[in-house]
């Protein structure tokens, strides 16, 4: 009787150990990040400000592209030329869908495309 609870407390402990030092594993996935990237080209001689739902974000210099990280959405991105219009500045109004891992360019002004 002895040796059979000898082997059933080897049994345990050996299954005790098992069980801790598999959950320590560091390789566990990580979840991803539910963000794309927004690239905006502009295809003009001058700068434009760049409003994304109606905050200001960055200006985009002439024949110039910049990007951002956005979480996965829609967005309204408007574009405002900030000089070199003659009677008024061309605006424009694009509405973009970010997916996860993905990236948009929106290019303008469209008249230059």
């Amino acid at each position: 009787m002895k040796r059979v609870f000898m082997k059933f407390l080897l049994f345990l402990t050996v299954g005790f150990a098992i069980t801790i030092f598999s959950s320590c594993d560091d390789s566990t996935p990580q979840p991803q990040s539910k963000t794309g990237t927004l690239k905006l080209s502009n295809l003009s001689d001058n700068p434009y400000q760049i409003y994304i739902d109606g905050i200001y974000v960055f200006d985009v210099a002439g024949n110039y592209t910049k990007s951002i990280e956005k979480a996965t959405g829609e967005y309204t991105v408007r574009v405002l030329q900030k000089s070199g219009y003659l009677f008024y500045p061309t605006e424009e109004t694009h509405h973009v869908n970010i997916y996860t891992g993905q990236q948009y360019t929106l290019y303008f002004p469209k008249n230059k495309k």
